[in-house]
């Protein structure tokens, strides 16, 4: 008997110290956020209902990042490289700043389609940049891009890649793909290799 009151003791306060290890931060608010990114410098960047917000202060609050060029910005997700340059998509369009999202600009326009994520992978930093149209890849930081996927990637899984670069992502179709890392070379190819899983 005293055996069950202490593990129902322990499982008991031990959600409640769960429980208090969550707060909810003060925004950002308005609609679903489809990016969440930190800078080296601690400053975190939102994706939310297409704007850009940032929080310095830990997520205690938010503001819409003060864009001046172009003067309406839409983003679907934003990445930030190591050298602190920020890059964002927007469908065909690829956005860098080198002022923490002050100032954006046209760096690739119609080389990827609906393109609604971007990510680096790989020891060598490659650019991927997926979405309703499919996987691409860049090996010049966003300059120029070919297609390795025709695939719709999975909006619930979506992609991701191990230390080595490799590229896993699931399709709607119920699918899982690999494509092994190639690093800064032309050898990246529209082949790719399927997971059957076997129910």
């Amino acid at each position: 008997m005293k055996y069950s009151l202490l593990i129902a003791s322990v499982l008991f306060f031990g959600e409640i110290f769960a429980q208090n290890n969550w707060t909810t931060t003060n925004g950002p608010f308005g609609g679903n956020i489809s990016s969440l990114k930190r800078s080296s410098t601690g400053t975190l960047y939102a994706v939310i209902s297409q704007r850009l917000y940032q929080s310095t202060n830990n997520g205690d609050t938010w503001i819409l990042t003060p864009t001046t060029s172009p003067s309406q910005l839409y983003l679907n997700d934003v990445m930030i490289d190591t050298d602190g340059k920020m890059y964002a998509v927007y469908y065909s369009t690829l956005y860098t700043s080198a002022d923490n999202g002050i100032t954006w600009t046209t760096t690739a326009s119609n080389l990827f389609q609906n393109g609604t994520k971007i990510e680096k992978v790989g020891p060598d930093k490659v650019y991927v940049v997926w979405g309703y149209s499919g996987v691409y890849v860049s090996i010049d930081k966003g300059v120029t891009w070919k297609q390795i996927s025709t695939d719709q990637v999975s909006n619930g899984v979506g992609l991701v890649s191990n230390t080595a670069g490799d590229i896993f992502y699931s399709t709607n179709t119920g699918k899982l793909f690999k494509h092994a890392y190639q690093g800064l070379t032309a050898n990246w190819l529209s082949t790719m290799q399927e997971f059957l899983f076997l129910l």
